[in-house]
């Protein structure tokens, strides 16, 4: 029986070795970024809500004080809801 592997084996060997190692640290910096990317989607989601929040109030404010109208952005005329 032989008592070694040959040159081509071990190399062969080598290089898988090599590649699982790039891979694995490779997947680890994907991990990574993706942590960094959930925790940002979770800070944008927050803010998200926030301004929903203040969009809420704005408009039970504007609405308490000049009632259920339409209210032109670009100028801010008031005008009656058109049914």
């Amino acid at each position: 029986k032989p008592t070694q592997i040959t040159e081509e084996e071990l190399k062969e060997l080598n290089d898988l070795r090599t590649k699982k190692s790039e891979f694995s640290a490779y997947l680890a910096d994907v991990n990574y970024r993706k942590l960094q990317i959930d925790d940002e989607l979770e800070f944008v989601k927050f803010q998200f809500k926030q301004l929903q929040q203040v969009e809420s109030e704005l408009t039970s404010r504007l609405t308490e004080k000049y009632g259920d109208t339409q209210i032109d952005l670009k100028t801010g005329a008031i005008e009656p809801i058109k049914v």
